[in-house]
């Protein structure tokens, strides 16, 4: 939309709706995301019920094998606008919740039909970009999304003090549903009938040792981050006392150093190594857990996490385009769902066990002692990566780390 002319005409106009759909999303996003947990924690919800909202989003992943199913040889982006149109309706419901269980509920709800729109969106994306420019386009889309986030999130915790999530979660709603209903005018090539006959036979992914090699170090790194996920908003809450206005001013340096960085990793995808992107990407995430250790046993007020805006802003900014493409890279065309659907329940399992473990080691050791912890098993992973990208030749003709 706004960076419409940097898109070669071929397929601007996809772009222009992919870009107008991600837009909405943001103001969906930008009114929810920031406060769910911590709007969880003020309503009562213990240490439990927050790791649950915490796993919510892997959750549902578990179930992506059955999604794969019944996807096989349909349209995808009917999958993409129903499924999540689907899991933002529910939002509606927080207008009548005064409880923390039956909000962890909704939240969980939400989560387990979301990830069958999350594995036809990685499909659409591989039909309607061309590989060589498919990393800048969605580069550019996310600077739109994370301009409109870091505007946004200057005034959502205002808002949030002021009406409450009663209020701002249903209006989250109608723009989440306008995303949806936006990205539904994009054009797909129809699924051709040899691609569907490939679907339908039998698909060993264990046959690919290197996605799966990948797919291992990966998740131990990804463990390592969530085992403090669930700490970091009761520690906020209960250790810091931040108001919803402190959280917007955190989220809106985060959304704004996503922003700058999605300038920088948008052409690196594309041009340099996506290895060494990654390793950058973790690099930066697992830094995170050592900000809130120094805070935390130096006592330390919440002006001192801002320095977690600058190592998670730019990190989720690249991991996300990271990660998806190289997926796309060791997937052939015909295996797109399948691969997202192994790594997406790789990341389910961890997903869920993390906040419990940490949840459950912090009452043993402090919350201190977990994110030290997160952050060294983190390194291990991070060097194994770093060393197994090194053994790799090529990948589908992605360069090898430096």
């Amino acid at each position: 939309m706004l960076l419409d002319k940097l898109v070669p005409e071929s397929f601007r106009r996809t772009y222009t709706i992919d870009s107008i759909s991600g837009i909405f999303v943001a103001f969906y996003m930008g009114l929810t995301a920031p406060f769910v947990a911590i709007v969880a924690r003020r309503l009562g919800a213990s240490a439990l019920l927050i790791s649950m909202i915490v796993s919510a989003p892997f959750i549902g992943q578990l179930f992506c094998n059955l999604w794969i199913k019944f996807m096989r040889g349909k349209e995808k982006i009917h999958f993409v606008v129903w499924g999540s149109a689907a899991s933002r309706v529910l939002m509606l419901l927080m207008a009548v919740v005064t409880g923390p269980a039956v909000y962890t509920s909704i939240i969980v709800a939400q989560n387990l039909i979301n990830p069958g729109a999350g594995l036809a969106y990685a499909d659409v994306m591989k039909r309607v970009y061309p590989d060589e420019y498919r990393g800048r386009a969605m580069g550019y889309i996310r600077i739109e999304v994370y301009l409109v986030l870091f505007i946004l999130s200057i005034m959502a915790g205002k808002l949030m003090d002021l009406y409450g999530y009663k209020v701002i979660f249903p209006i989250a709603t109608v723009f989440g549903l306008l995303s949806s209903f936006t990205f539904s005018a994009i054009k797909v090539a129809k699924i051709e009938q040899n691609e569907i006959n490939s679907c339908a036979r039998k698909f060993h992914l264990s046959s690919d040792k290197k996605f799966l090699t990948f797919l291992s170090f990966y998740s131990i790194w990804g463990f390592a981050n969530l085992l403090s996920a669930s700490l970091y908003p009761i520690f906020m809450v209960d250790k810091l006392n931040v108001s919803n206005f402190q959280i917007g001013i955190l989220y809106a340096l985060i959304n704004l150093i996503a922003l700058l960085g999605y300038f920088y990793w948008g052409g690196y995808i594309d041009k340099k190594s996506i290895f060494s992107g990654n390793i950058k990407c973790m690099l930066c995430i697992s830094s995170v857990s050592v900000v809130y250790f120094l805070v935390s046993v130096l006592n330390l007020n919440f002006w001192f996490l801002l320095p977690v805006s600058l190592f998670q802003g730019f990190g989720m900014a690249g991991g996300e385009l990271v990660v998806f493409n190289l997926i796309l890279k060791f997937a052939p065309q015909d295996k797109i769902p399948e691969y997202m659907a192994q790594h997406m329940f790789a990341m389910a399992i961890r997903g869920i066990l993390a906040p419990q473990i940490g949840s459950q080691l912090s009452a043993i050791i402090g919350m201190p002692g977990v994110f030290m912890i997160s952050f060294c098993l983190g390194m291990i992973a991070i060097i194994l990566l770093s060393r197994y990208y090194k053994q790799l030749d090529t990948i589908q003709n992605i360069p090898v780390i430096s």
